[in-house]
């Protein structure tokens, strides 16, 4: 399993690397300018800045591999998570993404194959094909914030993820392999270091509230 000092925590679960949204502002050259001015440069980038702060923010950390909102509506725009829309869905989705996190951490641990690129194709072909008729794969990307190579990495995951669950559960029952699956996740979750931001916890009942 990581540890906190394993993961650089610079990346989130997107394979997304973060940047600074604004570059240091030149401290020359202001002289000339209007008070008007000089208070609109300052105070149009701090407004900018919140309203990144807003519209992104870290929902969870597991193991030092941050988990943003922008994570979080990226499976569900691109449909990688089978859960229903609904007042509780980004929560929801949200410990989704907890479990699939400290599962991936086995599957690195274990050094389960990467799959072949015809796989991965098929994958996001199907990806492809449950859009909405009208949307766009290309603009969804864009819009949460993620390179075609980024989904790709993804999908790569999941799919390592997929064969090690199913060889790990093969020799459980049809009818008892999800409430195992779910019982080890749940136990992978309480022995990993998950810090849940304030306010962006799970709702009352299930099975992360308050970790």
């Amino acid at each position: 399993m990581a540890t906190w000092s394993d993961r650089p925590p610079s990346t989130s679960v997107s394979a997304r690397r973060f940047e600074r949204p604004y570059g240091r502002r030149a401290a020359l050259g202001l002289g000339w300018m209007s008070l008007g001015v000089v208070i609109a440069a300052v105070l149009v980038p701090a407004v900018a800045l919140a309203q990144t702060a807003i519209l992104d923010r870290i929902l969870a950390i597991v193991d030092g591999q941050i988990i943003m909102h922008s994570d979080v509506r990226a499976f569900i725009d691109l449909g990688l998570v089978d859960i229903r829309a609904g007042p509780s869905q980004e929560a929801e989705v949200l410990t989704w993404l907890i479990e699939r996190q400290v599962v991936i951490d086995q599957v690195d641990r274990f050094v389960v194959a990467e799959p072949d690129s015809g796989t991965v194709d098929r994958r996001l072909d199907h990806v492809r094909s449950q859009l909405p008729g009208d949307s766009d794969l290309e603009l969804i990307l864009d819009r949460v914030g993620l390179a075609p190579d980024d989904l790709r990495q993804l999908i790569v995951d999941d799919i390592r993820r997929d064969a090690y669950l199913a060889d790990r559960f093969e020799v459980v029952a049809d009818g008892l392999r999800e409430a195992a699956i779910g019982d080890w996740m749940a136990d992978l979750v309480r022995r990993a270091q998950v810090r849940r931001v304030s306010g962006t916890g799970s709702a009352p009942g299930s099975p992360n509230f308050g970790h």
